[in-house]
């Protein structure tokens, strides 16, 4: 047996297998979530295909924050809106790199949804899981894929159908890097 390269393998690791019905599969190197991401729409695009159903997790957070006139409200308040805030503070910290700050605040928002006695904000809580499961498999390392996975399934059970097919993307991609090979197919 041929023994690969360092760099080879490295990147092996960073593979995944896009499967086509006329048995043209895509083989395709992601160095991040955004980056695999990035792969799927084009080769989506290139099909000719659209997104299935509704819109995607990204798009359900950016129409509720851009909706949220309530974001301006003091923090004190009990609406959600403070958990709204929390969020987008998360995702300008992902923008800038800063990645502990974006898991404290992604964590900060499931704690007070976790909290709450009413427990009725289902896109802040699937948002919040989806973005730290993101963030953890941007780690790479085996515990961080297990922590992502465990976050992407916790999403599943709040989201609606039409952004299930996502979640179970990522699902796949974490169970995938786990070595669970089988599982993910």
């Amino acid at each position: 047996a041929q023994q690969l390269p360092p760099h080879a393998t490295r990147q092996l690791t960073k593979a995944f297998v896009i499967e086509c019905t006329d048995r043209k599969d895509f083989i395709c190197v992601a160095e991040t979530v955004a980056d695999k991401l990035a792969w799927m729409r084009a080769l989506a695009r290139a099909a000719g295909l659209r997104s299935i159903g509704g819109p995607t997790i990204e798009q359900l957070a950016r129409e509720a924050l851009e909706t949220r006139s309530a974001l301006d409200t003091p923090a004190t308040t009990d609406d959600g809106s403070r958990g709204w805030l929390v969020l987008r503070q998360g995702l300008e910290c992902v923008t800038v790199g800063s990645r502990d700050e974006a898991r404290c605040c992604f964590e900060s928002v499931l704690a007070s949804i976790a909290a709450s006695p009413k427990r009725t904000r289902p896109t802040l809580h699937l948002v919040a899981l989806y973005e730290l499961g993101k963030l953890h498999c941007e780690i790479g390392s085996e515990a961080s894929y297990q922590a992502a996975a465990t976050h992407f399934a916790a999403a599943l059970r709040v989201a609606a159908q039409p952004q299930k097919a996502q979640l179970l993307n990522q699902l796949t991609w974490c169970t995938w890097h786990l070595g669970r090979h089988a599982e993910a197919d």
